[in-house]
């Protein structure tokens, strides 16, 4: 089991953001459904594709949205989402925000 705690002090160290904000989203009951079937690996990479707390609440809600991780991994669920709009993950995440 990935230690969260430990994953949003280190997010959020090396961001130099807040760490409890973070720990409040990967605490949070959202965070926790998404990523009850994903690998430790899979989790560490999701949080490094967001910059922020805000970016990764927004990764979250869509994709709860879209119903990921139910038959296909949230991963592939937001490659393919970034792949269709014609962007890189990055960018794409953070077209979530602006929008």
């Amino acid at each position: 089991m990935v230690d969260l705690d430990s994953l949003a002090e280190k997010r959020a160290t090396a961001l130099k953001q807040e760490v409890q904000a973070w720990r409040d989203v990967l605490w949070g009951r959202e965070f926790q459904a998404l990523t009850h079937s994903m690998s430790d690996g899979e989790i560490e990479n999701l949080l490094m594709l967001c910059l922020t707390v805000v970016e990764l609440k927004a990764v979250i809600r869509y994709a709860h949205l879209k119903n990921a991780g139910a038959t296909e991994s949230v991963l592939d669920v937001l490659q393919r989402a970034a792949e269709s709009a014609g962007l890189n993950m990055r960018a794409w995440i953070e077209s979530l925000v602006i929008h």
